[in-house]
């Protein structure tokens, strides 16, 4: 072999060596330029919670009394054998359903022997600054839409009064403060609602019935009449 090739050859293999040198030391210098080498994920161990037994601080006494769940689910199987189960729901379905068509009224109201005239006020508490007191004494209450009659619909004159009165006064609601919501409205003819515990009642300080809450000439008011002359009450009434 000629000495200029083995010069050549050297040379190659000297510089091979030297790139290789170079880029291991610019591999070194940059650590972003490398991929990162992935690590292995350590499954996450629990803590040893060590578990310390209290000693009692008193007598014990062992539970005696039975799981409230088993002695429900016993006694209704009882009842489902004995037929008590069946006989209670179908009480309590009649009971809900009397409810609904003729609610128990909370307040009874006595019939109206005479008229009884007054103005309805806004209830406003006393404790009041005495300027904003003065200042909600003057304020006008607005119309109210619709007249609302209240009778009994188990009274046949509260009834006859109420078809009377209806005739002058087509758009008023019917409102029941005792009676059958189901009866009231056949007979009637018409929508039926139920004073539920008597909160209207007790707002108007309604004590008898028939009555009428209508718009008068100094705003809303409302009316007793007795029921064999609901005319009475039709001059108040604002055209």
């Amino acid at each position: 072999m000629k000495t200029s090739q083995i010069a050549a050859g050297a040379a190659f293999i000297c510089s091979v060596v030297f790139l290789t040198a170079l880029s291991a030391a610019n591999a070194e210098s940059e650590p972003s330029l490398r991929m990162p080498k992935p690590q292995r994920v350590k499954p996450c161990s629990k803590p040893q919670i060590k578990l310390e037994k209290l000693p009692a601080l008193g007598p014990l006494t062992e539970v005696i009394e039975p799981n409230i769940l088993e002695a429900f689910k016993n006694r209704m199987r009882r009842m489902k054998q004995d037929g008590s189960y069946d006989r209670r729901f179908a009480e309590n379905k009649n009971k809900i359903r009397r409810a609904l068509e003729a609610p128990e009224p909370a307040v009874e109201l006595s019939s109206a022997q005479a008229l009884r005239v007054w103005d309805v006020t806004p209830s406003i508490p006393e404790r009041l600054p005495e300027k904003m007191l003065r200042e909600s004494r003057q304020i006008e209450l607005p119309r109210i839409p619709r007249a609302l009659l209240f009778i009994d619909g188990s009274d046949e004159q509260n009834l006859t009064a109420a078809k009377r009165l209806i005739r002058t006064l087509p758009d008023a609601r019917v409102v029941l403060t005792s009676g059958s919501i189901a009866e009231t409205s056949e007979r009637l003819n018409r929508r039926i609602f139920f004073d539920q515990g008597s909160s209207l009642v007790r707002t108007f300080g309604i004590r008898q019935v028939p009555a009428l809450l209508f718009n008068g000439e100094t705003g809303p008011q409302c009316a007793e009449f007795p029921a064999d002359e609901p005319e009475l009450v039709l001059p108040y009434l604002r055209p």
